[in-house]
This record gives structure tokens, sequence and C-alpha cells, in this order.
């Protein structure tokens, strides 16, 4: 349970106890403002969630390229090595 529902919850007991109408009516901006605070923390929650995802992709993607530099080096690698192997047979 969230701490705003527990707010939430206790808003709605005191409101619900209290018999005057005129008391009732200047609380109701709380129960606003409560829901208000929920719906902010339910936005926030989303927007994580999406920023989580972005990231987790990001760091996919970063990955994968450094997976194909790593084979490009080690292709340029091996493509010198022999190079410098057939120069040194030629020389002898």
């Amino acid at each position: 349970m969230t701490i705003i529902k527990e707010v939430y919850d206790l808003f709605e007991k005191l409101y619900n106890s209290t018999k005057d109408r005129n008391l009732k009516e200047q609380l109701l901006p709380i129960k606003e403002e409560i829901l208000k605070a929920e719906k902010s923390n339910i936005d926030l929650q989303s927007k994580n969630l999406e920023l989580k995802k972005s990231y987790e992709e990001k760091i996919s993607n970063f990955e994968k390229k450094i997976v194909k530099l790593e084979s490009e080096i080690f292709s340029l690698k091996s493509k010198k090595l022999s190079q410098v192997g057939i120069v040194r047979n030629r020389s002898k």
C-alpha cells in the first residue's frame, strides 16, 4: 500500500466520521489534493518505466555496437597479420 493510499484512507475515515456539513465541504479540497498526488505518482511511475525501457534499449544497442567494433578490430588485425606474413615470405 502506498503512503498516498494510506492518507486517502485516513481522509475517508475523517470525512465519514464528520457530521458537520460545513466541515465536510471544507475537507473536499484536501481530497482533491490527495487524488492529484496519486495521479502525479502514477504518472511518475509510468515515466520511470519508460525511462528504464529506453535506458535498457540504449545499453543493448551500445553492447551490439561494441561487439561489431570488436569484430571489425579482430578482422583488421587478422588481415594486417596475414599481410605482414606475405611480406615476410616474399623477402626470404
